[in-house]
């Protein structure tokens, strides 16, 4: 009924931790009365570290885990997305990005979302970091920008029919492709916004503060917005 697909480049210091905590609820809503048929497709793009092997031996326990291994050239996220859909069973896909974190509760909504046959959607999200900033950061993006604007990001866990794919294609050009995905999304379909949070690693906030992050995503978003297309300013900027 549901494919998970999870893209993957050089994650080997969180792979295998993301796929025992995705197998864990996996597991735990199995035990429940909506239980459903679920794969998970670990689409790598090329990793050239130890996150290939990672996955090999992790799904040699797990049947309904499988690998998709390829060599993208110039991969992205949207390519390596795309790649694992190609490779996926079921008519409905979740994609979810190696640094989150669903749980059972998450399974449950999905049941519903499934079973009601709507086009796409995603979920709320927290953060690891559990710091009063990260979580007003949190519930403003949840409030402003997912419920209202309809706008996901590939941290909200985007679920959808596969059949969406043919009129609304995964970008694959490299620099923000879930904005555009979402902005091409709404225009087509009615979204579907899941009050069941997930958790997102908070790392790319960390490193060098999380006020930091906060403003340059918001400079990149106002700029994009404004019509500025050229990626290598926004990715000069994502750089700082």
């Amino acid at each position: 009924m549901l494919s998970i697909i999870v893209p993957v480049l050089n994650e080997e210091k969180i792979i295998q931790d993301s796929l025992k905590m995705l197998s864990s609820s996996i597991d735990a809503f199995k035990t429940s009365p909506d239980s459903f048929e679920i794969e998970v497709i670990i689409s790598d793009a090329g990793s050239e570290d130890f996150s290939i092997e990672i996955v090999k031996d992790f799904c040699k326990e797990r049947k309904d885990f499988r690998l998709c291994e390829g060599q993208i050239l110039q991969p992205s996220i949207g390519k390596t997305v795309k790649q694992g859909i190609d490779e996926s069973l079921f008519s409905y896909v979740l994609i979810l990005p190696v640094d989150c974190r669903v749980s059972s509760a998450n399974f449950t909504m999905l049941k519903k979302f499934i079973d009601s046959k709507k086009s796409y959607g995603g979920f709320s999200k927290y953060y690891f970091n559990k710091s009063l900033l990260m979580k007003i950061y949190a519930i403003l993006q949840n409030l402003v920008r997912t419920k209202f604007l309809s706008h996901y990001v590939w941290t909200n866990g985007i679920v959808l029919q596969k059949m969406v794919l043919n009129k609304v294609p995964i970008p694959t050009d490299g620099f923000m492709e879930d904005v555009v995905f979402s902005d091409r999304l709404k225009q087509e379909f009615k979204h579907t916004y899941m009050n069941c949070p997930i958790l997102v690693d908070s790392r790319l906030y960390d490193q060098k503060g999380p006020f930091k992050r906060m403003i340059i995503n918001l400079i990149i978003m106002i700029f994009f917005r404004l019509g500025c297309k050229n990626k290598h300013f926004l990715k000069a900027i994502y750089k700082l």
